[in-house]
């Protein structure tokens, strides 16, 4: 990059508290995005290679800090799609239960299954026909490893 697009991409960040923020175009779910010589750009990846390295291809630069506008290179780590994942999951950011999108089941349905399953007798293979999805996904709602946070 030439020190006039540095100058251009530094002007776009604010780095009021501990993320640097980036206040120019985002993406629409927060990633900052620059185009640079006719090449669009997501910001966190420009800011990590001026100032921590070049970023090896198939590795993605991902954010300790979760907020994907923040450009703080001490904020951004490389990893794989994978790596990027696990750090999700162990944050608990994914969407699990009602907050898939591909959920089948809303959480009134849950102690439904729960309440049926228990105090009715009723075998989870009627259960997952009635609900319309598989036995063991009413085995793991009973068994509180799905949805256990009802």
């Amino acid at each position: 990059m030439t020190q006039k697009q540095v100058e251009r991409f530094t002007s776009k960040i604010n780095k009021g508290g501990s993320c640097h923020e980036w206040t120019a175009c985002k993406t629409h779910n927060g990633y900052g995005r620059i185009t640079i010589n006719g090449i669009t750009l997501r910001a966190h990846r420009v800011s990590y290679g001026l100032y921590v390295g070049e970023i090896p291809k198939g590795k993605l630069v991902c954010h300790s800090c979760d907020n994907p506008s923040c450009v703080n290179p001490e904020h951004l780590f490389l990893g794989t799609q994978a790596d990027n994942q696990r750090d999700m999951t162990s944050k608990g950011r994914g969407r699990h239960g009602a907050r898939n999108g591909r959920a089948v089941l809303r959480p009134i349905d849950i102690g439904e299954i729960r309440r049926l399953g228990t105090e009715r007798g009723v075998s989870q293979h009627d259960i997952a026909l009635l609900y319309g999805v598989s036995p063991s996904s009413v085995s793991r709602i009973m068994r509180n490893v799905s949805w256990s946070s009802l």
